[in-house]
């Protein structure tokens, strides 16, 4: 089977190397061979090779070459071809034809040892697990590529599958295989293709299964889209991100190339092809490393390091390296400025001691070049670093005219350094105030004024994306004064407000909210060291960690993670000696609400909901001193509303309606003071549904439905005000999915189903936009549900068991991927009988 290009540029694996060559049809998946394996090889009277592959570095990296390249010509031109290639070298030539011939048979292996079986010919599975094959992608000398797809009737899931040709591999080097494969696996990373499991056929074939790709060559990608300079670096950046993940997790790639990188439509870099090599703490492995990695002599030349061609194993450096080129080659002969080819032929020194030491590094010059900042492969001069600050500050500069002036002319009068220096001190100074004060604007003063008016999302967006760079250039400077770098973190942290933090109303993206929220952490760290017991740190950083729970909590669900950071954050905001006692006394209130929400969703209702009392009474009295407080206010009301939220699950519904009772006028007084204010208007239409939801379960359908309604009309009109608040469209979801219960209660399942469908289908289109997101996983079994309690009021059984089956398919989907909730997942177990009575098993 001879795939085409467009088959196989879907398929990724992070195992074993898979080579398409496009000129013949034919696709070679090559296995350094171990050297005890090869000494015996067959020579050309049918006995032994008398020149092993192992012999010399350099005659296996030829034989490999010419293999390789034999393999894209013509098979009626191959012999001639490497026959010529091969030239006086008899040697090299009987093994690239001994190659060659095991290629084209593929049925026999002649081995010694353990693995001295010969190789069967391939029977294609029906299966592999729980994935039925549904075709072939690609077959090879070594294996079959498969797409997979999973058909155990709880999910969806389509899987890239290799499954190795039985007999192949040696005891040892399977033991190996299985070893390494459990490595890779841990790589986490949005940049990096998973390999989701492994294991043997029965007929003791390796396989792996994997994420399938659909995406086409980052070369491809950029050109098609022409892409500028920056877009490049920024979308190379990802790239070395990833691999710097892989590194830290002492996995190296060893063949980065620009069709080992693919782009989704997204915009998403994916890194594939992984070699399974480790990188050696030393030297003393390495002779080992070279025979028994899988994949030690596979690179691809014109992108492998020097020493990789010279038989050296695979380390960081020369993943460096293949970085390196890849850059060259996205750019694509285009001409370049000086530091970017500067940091180019940093990458790829011959020698590697003198390449940047770690992805990290390359990744930093990166950074400073695109903003401005001297690199370290091009280190400038005292008057070269002042030509980086005007580049960066070109306004800074206009501003300060007379002083630029009064540099060039000291630099033509006099070559004093000292005078040079001191000038470049000044100004660079005034410069850093002109960047603080800035950043404080936007970030603090603009943002205040804008954050709760209706349609600002947008406007906050586009504010954080310009503030951000200010932030870093901050953030870099580990020498700013105490007060510019407390602000640079709350800068951090407000960004990640607008960015995608709950607490603030915004879901647009968790991933930037947590890498802005750690940028914050790291700076307030490194000041606490300085100044342990300084009020200011203590409180940013009890702040920081209270909105990383947060985050922990929604979307990923974890629960565990949230309470522990919880638990740092009210240890930080234990008010210090200095601190303002009702800022420090709000902010610990805060994040002990949130941790008494986490309590009840670990199933330990009782102990949350005494938490939740004590919070209440502790807000009672500071509002008696702080009556004033609208942030206080705000708080209180979101403790009631979230006690409430537990009582309904302990089926305490009239003691919920009390609480919320005061909860909802506490939300209506807020919104008198200020109408327009997006947060309160959010805290009463939550209020109102969770009294809708209360009062449905007391059986007052009609007053459950007017609650619904009312909750429904505030978040379309919060939707209609600012058509990209998500925050404020899934609310909507919630609200129109959840208004069924009362509806059907009422009997009107026409009208029930109607909006159940409707809700459903926007949850489905979410589901589908992020599958592995645990908040839109639960999503779809809360609306399975409630369509389930529709069909089964209306006494439709066949579509209650419709529900039920898609139900219990996303639950299953939620154990797998380990983000089920331990109440959820009890009160799934409670429809046991109605699984049975559907004939669906159990959960």
């Amino acid at each position: 089977i001879a795939p085409s290009y467009e088959e196989l540029r879907g398929f990724s694996h992070a195992g074993l190397r898979y080579r398409f060559l496009s000129q013949s049809g034919h696709e070679f998946l090559l296995m350094p061979m171990v050297q005890s394996e090869l000494s015996d090889s067959l020579d050309e009277n049918g006995d032994h090779w008398e020149g092993s592959l192992t012999r010399s570095a350099e005659r296996d990296r030829k034989v490999l070459e010419l293999f390789e390249a034999a393999m894209e010509l013509p098979s009626a031109t191959r012999l001639d071809w490497v026959k010529l290639q091969a030239g006086d070298d008899a040697d090299v030539y009987r093994a690239v034809l001994k190659m060659l011939d095991i290629d084209e048979s593929d049925v026999s292996f002649l081995r010694t040892g353990a693995a001295g079986n010969q190789l069967s010919s391939v029977v294609h599975p029906e299966r592999v697990g729980a994935y039925r094959i549904s075709r072939v992608i690609g077959e090879g000398g070594m294996g079959v590529v498969y797409e997979g797809v999973r058909d155990k009737g709880d999910f969806e899931h389509t899987v890239a599958i290799k499954v190795i040709r039985p007999g192949l591999f040696s005891t040892a080097l399977v033991e190996r295989f299985g070893n390494e494969r459990k490595i890779l696996a841990s790589l986490t990373h949005p940049g990096i293709a998973k390999l989701f499991d492994g294991g043997e056929l029965e007929n003791g074939s390796p396989f792996i299964v994997m994420e399938y790709i659909d995406g086409e060559p980052i070369s491809r990608w950029i050109a098609e889209r022409s892409l500028d300079e920056r877009e490049t670096l920024e979308l190379f950046c990802d790239i070395l991100d990833a691999i710097a993940h892989a590194h830290q997790n002492l996995i190296v790639h060893r063949d980065i190339t620009p069709s080992n990188v693919l782009v989704t439509s997204e915009g998403q870099p994916k890194i594939i092809d992984f070699g399974i090599a480790r990188p050696q703490a030393d030297g003393s492995d390495a002779r080992e490393s070279s025979q028994s990695s899988l994949v030690s002599l596979s690179f691809t030349p014109g992108f492998a390091a020097p020493e990789r061609e010279q038989g050296a194993p695979p380390n960081i450096v020369s993943d460096v390296f293949s970085l390196g080129r890849l850059l060259i080659a996205l750019f694509d002969g285009k001409p370049v400025r000086n530091d970017l080819q500067a940091i180019m032929d940093k990458a790829c020194k011959a020698d590697p001691s003198e390449r940047y030491a770690s992805v990290l590094m390359f990744r930093e010059d990166i950074d400073a070049y695109l903003t401005g900042h001297p690199i370290s492969a091009n280190p400038p001069s005292p008057a070269g670093k002042f030509g980086y600050f005007l580049k960066r500050h070109p306004i800074g500069a206009a501003l300060t005219g007379l002083a630029i002036t009064g540099v060039v002319g000291g630099l033509i009068v006099t070559s004093s350094l000292y005078a040079i220096a001191e000038r470049e001190r000044q100004l660079a100074t005034q410069r850093f105030d002109e960047l603080h004060a800035l950043a404080n604007t936007m970030m603090f003063d603009i943002y205040d004024e804008i954050d709760t008016l209706p349609g600002a999302t947008e406007a906050k967006a586009r504010l954080a994306q310009t503030a951000q760079t200010y932030l870093q250039s901050l953030a870099d400077d580990q020498n700013a004064p105490h007060d510019v770098r407390l602000d640079t973190a709350l800068g951090f942290k407000r960004l990640a407000g607008i960015q995608g933090s709950p607490s603030m109303g915004s879901y647009q993206s968790a991933e930037d909210a947590l890498q802005s929220l750690e940028a914050a952490e790291r700076v307030l760290l490194s000041m606490n060291e300085r100044t342990p017991n300084n009020p200011d740190v203590r409180l940013a950083l009890g702040q920081v960690y209270f909105e990383q729970a947060h985050i922990a909590n929604n979307p990923y669900q974890d629960l565990e993670k949230a309470h522990q950071l919880l638990n740092q954050s009210i240890d930080f905001l234990a008010t210090p000696s200095g601190g303002d006692a009702f800022t420090f006394d709000l902010a610990r209130l805060t994040s002990s609400g949130l941790r008494a929400s986490i309590i009840g969703w670990q199933d330990q209702t009782e102990l949350a909901i005494a938490e939740f009392d004590q919070i209440i009474d502790e807000a009672r009295t500071l509002s008696e001193a702080h009556p004033d407080s609208l942030d206080l206010k705000r708080s209180y009301g979101s403790f009631l509303r979230n006690k409430a939220e537990i009582l309904t699950r302990e089926d305490r519904y009239a003691e919920a309606e009390r609480v919320l009772e005061e909860a909802l006028a506490q939300a209506k007084s807020l919104l008198e003071e200020q109408p327009e204010n997006t947060q309160y208007r959010r805290g009463l239409a939550i209020a109102q549904w969770r009294m809708g939801f209360t009062l449905y379960n007391l059986e007052r359908y009609e007053d459950a439905l007017s609650h619904y309604e009312s909750a429904l009309q505030i978040a379309e009109q919060m939707v209609a005000d600012d058509p990209s608040n998500e925050n404020a469209k899934s609310l909507v979801v919630t609200f129109s999915g959840e208004m069924i219960l009362p509806l059907v209660g009422l009997q009107r399942f026409d009208e029930a189903e109607a909006v159940g469908l409707k809700s459903l289908a926007v949850q489905q289109a979410a589901f589908d936009g992020a599958p592995d997101v645990a908040r839109f996983q639960r999503n779809m079994i809360v609306q399975y549900y409630q369509m389930y309690e529709l069909y089964s009021k209306a006494g439709n059984q066949q579509r209650v068991c419709e529900s039920l089956s898609e139900l219990r398919r996303y639950a299953v989907l939620m154990i797998e991927t380990e983000n089920m909730a331990e109440g959820d997942l009890e009160a799934i177990r409670g429809l046991g009988a109605d699984f049975v009575a559907c004939g669906l098993e159990e959960i």
